[in-house]
């Protein structure tokens, strides 16, 4: 049966007294999900709920709050059960966190995924160079100390989807990813895609797929 996320706990209000309720601006916010700061729930495995204001880190996958406009990382993700933050609801897996699309055994989970490309520069006719490949955030302290991408760097996110099963997230962000997924069905998958015109892009597309391959369709 899946888990309700709207359970009975106590209350703690974090920050409460340091910071206003409301959304605070950031001056640089294309690493973040969200373009400020906003209220959310931190829901902990011993039942304590901690209220504050929080964002997503895509180029970590780490849940972020902030205090006295300091930014911190949530140290031991392990010890959380789920957030809720404007609207979404995230769980832990490992060190980062998921975003829930669908929760529970077999289930479809979503990693916000980036990556640091520099900016290509200027060229002939108008046209931008880029260097090939992403950097690594360690070479940008900047970026690591300051959560603070500089001009000359884009962000590049990439779509991450995950199946709960057995316990273990498995990928199924490519088709190649569920044919793996759900052996034996991988000529069915292809003309169900082709019939519905689905891409296997969206959320909505992949849970279509999921629940054909788990013969809900």
């Amino acid at each position: 049966k899946p888990r309700r996320y709207m359970k009975k706990s106590v209350l703690l209000l974090l920050l409460s007294l340091l910071i206003p309720v409301a959304a605070i601006s950031q001056g640089n916010t294309k690493h973040l999900l969200f373009k400020s700061y906003v209220l959310g729930k931190v829901y902990f495995k011993d039942g304590t709920v901690n209220t504050g204001v929080l964002n997503y880190s895509l180029l970590t996958g780490k849940m972020l709050f902030m205090r006295d406009g300091t930014t911190y990382e949530i140290a031991k993700p392990n010890d959380v059960d789920h957030i809720d933050i404007s609207e979404m609801i995230f769980v832990p897996a490992g060190d980062v966190f998921y975003q829930v699309i669908r929760e529970g055994e077999n289930g479809l989970y979503y990693q916000y995924f980036a990556r640091l490309i520099p900016a290509g520069k200027p060229g002939l006719y108008g046209t931008s160079s880029h260097v090939s490949g992403s950097v690594p955030l360690s070479e940008i302290d900047v970026v690591a100390k300051k959560l603070y991408v500089p001009d000359e760097y884009n962000v590049n996110v990439e779509n991450k989807y995950f199946v709960l099963k057995d316990g273990t997230y498995r990928a199924f962000t490519r088709i190649k990813d569920a044919e793996e997924l759900f052996p034996g069905k991988e000529k069915a998958l292809k003309d169900f895609l082709k019939k519905t015109k689905n891409k296997f892009k969206t959320h909505q597309e992949h849970l279509d797929a999921l629940d054909f391959l788990l013969g809900n369709k």
